[in-house]
């Protein structure tokens, strides 16, 4: 299954070779020659070792990660709120992670899905722990993010019943002075621009 029948034909041969070689001719040969001959046998097989490995995770895993990647951006939503000092950007960094992992994976599938056993996986195990199970890694380690000081009290007085009311309140009395100051200002400066009484102004010979 995890290789083509010309290439166990082929291994089979070389088996049945090194047989009859190592009885006739290898016995005294130098330890150089037998491991060129056991390491070319042993490439052929590590492939389909490796074939048989990489399709027994995939069935493994791909439920678990089609699952996880379906949920992913409910889980980011519920991480966020959570986690409310955590910095907006961080958190959007990890949508863009799962976004392109998503991609990725739907892609590679769709690539994966088109070969046969016998031939070398593109979507293997190590690249989606790698791609799509790190994005749990990362939430870990934002979790850990300790929670500024004073954080809850600033919390608390933002949801005071009035809070709103008296920010806006305050915010309209700035306004209000700054807009009274600017006017007896104006109304000073128009009054030293006006001409001088007429008791100050030089008397005509």
């Amino acid at each position: 299954v995890y290789s083509t029948p010309e290439v166990l034909e082929d291994l089979q041969g070389r088996l049945a070779d090194g047989e009859t070689w190592l009885y006739e001719e290898g016995y005294d040969e130098k330890l150089e020659v037998y491991r060129a001959r056991i390491d070319g046998i042993n490439s052929t097989v590590s492939q389909m070792k490796y074939r048989h490995k990489e399709h027994a995770l995939r069935e493994e895993l791909f439920p678990g990660t089609k699952t996880f990647l379906a949920n992913i951006t409910n889980e980011i939503d519920a991480f966020a709120k959570q986690f409310p000092w955590i910095d907006n950007v961080m958190i959007g960094r990890v949508r863009e992670l799962a976004k392109n992992a998503t991609e990725w994976f739907e892609d590679t599938l769709a690539e994966q899905q088109k070969l046969a056993l016998h031939e070398d996986p593109v979507l293997t195990s190590g690249a989606v722990r790698d791609k799509v199970f790190s994005i749990g890694y990362v939430m870990q380690r934002l979790s850990k993010t300790p929670k500024p000081k004073n954080w809850d009290a600033k919390r608390a007085d933002k949801s005071k019943p009035g809070a709103a009311d008296s920010a806006d309140a305050a915010n309209t009395a700035n306004a209000t002075a700054t807009n009274s100051t600017s006017e007896n200002t104006a109304a000073t400066n128009s009054t030293l621009d006006q001409p001088q009484d007429s008791e100050d102004q030089p008397q005509n010979s």
